[in-house]
């Protein structure tokens, strides 16, 4: 019997998990749609206006997110009621129905219930000090009945853990990855030389790693300074639990230049945070290395673009004024080993993921074409995929006459991938899907051999994004992002002013399984995101906002320089 220590005194931070049985309707009594008022909407012919709610079972789970059972050892459930579209009369000042030239009623989609539910009563055994069941003298188990509750002025939404990192200058979350532990790792960008992030060079650019624990409770933090721009763009967990980051510099204390211009750099940790190596990588122009991963022998694989065409870049061949997007193969100790370049000019590989096989696949944006395929017309989605040696298996876009780009890139159980990002087409590849807004966030499942299998887009009518992917232990598939709409797609997941971060899940076939929203009402962003090995998801960027989620965190962006933050939630 899995340890269910102290339930019931536990049980105000139960959250629900959801899943996703079929919706029952049976005797559920209607419900009256009414107004914002509380008066009753009626139809055209005057009768009021009803619905038969969708319910769904859902288990509950304590905050570890261990299934809660009964006495007999079956899982605790209940029932919650799932918002729904409700198609209702236009009317005007004196509530008559209005209606088109044709005569026909005009019509206006409510969503019923209007609000989200945010206590829900559950009943729960009450379990004694060795997690056994308490029953009383007749042998029944003893039972306690709460109300869930997030407490506190800010938003559930089965938050887990928030935290907001703030100084007086641009703060941002730039790269997460988990940690065998159960924990989580973060880098940090900033422009602070304060307040969370005092020991960092006010103004110039440094970069800091923090790791936490599944909690969200910082455990250790690592300041990387000098006297030019230091960033960090990705994050890399190996088995042993050494750390890997990536990014771009031209501190020339950090690392030796090859000239004046930005250089890629990787750094290696020990999991306690002592570092091992740092490695730059370049030549006289601009190189930089926007992801990074670690491969089951130690092997560490980074991806980016290059300018140059001498240093550590002259067999990559690249012709004087051109660029190509790069990957590099280190050994563990930080030595090349190989590399290898695709494209002409503005073409970026930005992120890699490596499948238990040593196979990797590496997305990114290409405007030019070559001699895997032919340019679409502006900007691509690509996705390659390597062997251990840096030969090319093969390489795939994705796109049609305007900007298409994959940021994302996370392997799958079958041995194919998932590719996420944005698009704004309405041809080429795009020409069944067409575009909602300005930009729609797009997610492509790609098979082994390069093949699309399905493709999703979640859409507003406004821009959106998705930023970041993983997959979990289950197969499912969840994809960060951010947005400013409210329509369509973000009906359900709402908005609460500016650009907020959300995250949707998806089963391994495409079907939508949830989504959720985190924001304030100004500026607040995900770029990144991880699931920790106990399934909780985290989801890092910026925000310029002070109420919503932000309303019981400290310390606050000023409304003009961005906080960095991160969410610990369960979707």
């Amino acid at each position: 019997m899995k340890n269910k220590k102290a339930i019931a005194a536990a049980v105000i931070f139960l959250l629900i998990a959801i899943t996703f049985a079929a919706c029952k309707k049976g005797k559920i009594e209607p419900i009256i749609v009414t107004d914002v008022n509380g008066n009753p909407v009626t139809d055209e012919n005057g009768d009021q206006v009803t619905v038969i709610p969708e319910t769904q079972i859902v288990e509950v789970t304590d905050e570890n997110g261990e299934t809660v059972t009964d006495e007999n050892g079956n899982p605790v459930t209940t029932v919650v009621y799932v918002p729904q579209e409700v198609g209702i009369p236009v009317t005007d000042e004196n509530g008559e129905a209005v209606t088109n030239e044709k005569g026909e009623v005009q019509t206006t989609i409510v969503v019923v219930p209007t609000e989200v539910t945010t206590g829900i009563v559950v009943t729960v055994p009450v379990t004694d000090d060795n997690g056994e069941t308490v029953t009383d003298s007749s042998g029944n188990a003893v039972t306690e009945t709460s109300k869930i509750t997030s407490g506190g002025n800010t938003p559930s939404n089965n938050l887990l853990a928030s935290k907001t990192m703030s100084g007086s200058g641009n703060d941002n979350a730039a790269a997460s990855a988990a940690t065998p532990d159960g924990g989580f790792v973060i880098g940090y960008n900033t422009a602070s030389g304060d307040g969370s992030f005092k020991g960092a060079n006010a103004g110039v650019g440094s970069a800091v790693i923090c790791k936490y624990n599944k909690s969200g409770t910082q455990q250790w933090s690592k300041t990387l300074t000098g006297k030019g721009v230091i960033g960090i763009t990705d994050i890399a967990v190996a088995s042993d639990g050494s750390i890997v980051v990536s990014g771009e510099t031209r501190a020339s204390d950090f690392i030796s230049l090859h000239g004046t211009e930005y250089d890629g750099f990787i750094q290696k940790y020990t999991s306690s945070g002592e570092l091992v190596f740092t490695k730059g990588w370049g030549g006289s122009s601009n190189e930089s290395f926007y992801g990074v991963d670690v491969a089951t022998d130690g092997s560490i694989y980074a991806v980016g673009f290059a300018y140059s065409r001498d240093g550590d870049c002259e067999s990559l061949g690249i012709a004087s004024g051109r660029s190509a997007a790069v990957i590099v193969k280190f050994d563990s100790s930080g030595k090349v080993t190989a590399q290898n370049s695709v494209g002409v000019f503005g073409d970026y590989f930005s992120d890699i993921d490596i499948n238990s096989k040593g196979e990797i696949f590496v997305s990114g944006m290409f405007i030019s074409g070559n001699s895997y395929f032919s340019n679409k017309g502006g900007a691509d989605g690509v996705l390659f995929k390597f062997k251990s040696d840096l030969s090319v298996v093969f390489g795939k876009n994705w796109g049609g006459s305007n900007a298409e780009s994959f940021p994302g890139v996370a392997v799958t159980a079958d041995g194919g991938c998932v590719t996420v990002g944005s698009s704004n087409s309405t041809d080429g590849d795009l020409a069944s899907i067409g575009n909602k807004g300005y930009h729609d966030a797009v997610l492509v499942k790609w098979s082994s051999g390069g093949n699309i299998e399905w493709v999703k887009t979640f859409t507003g009518s406004n821009s959106e994004k998705f930023t970041d992917v993983a997959v979990t232990a289950e197969g499912d598939i969840i994809a960060v992002g951010h947005s400013a709409s409210s329509t369509r797609d973000f009906r359900l997941v709402g908005n609460m002013g500016g650009t907020d971060g959300f995250a949707v899940r998806y089963s391994s076939s495409g079907t939508m399984l949830a989504a959720q929203g985190f924001g304030g009402s100004n500026k607040d962003e995900f770029n990144t995101m991880c699931v920790l090995t106990g399934g909780q998801v985290v989801a890092a960027g910026s925000t310029l906002s002070t109420d919503g989620y932000f309303t019981d965190l400290s310390p606050k962006s000023d409304g003009k320089t961005t906080a960095a933050m991160f969410f610990c939630f369960r979707i």
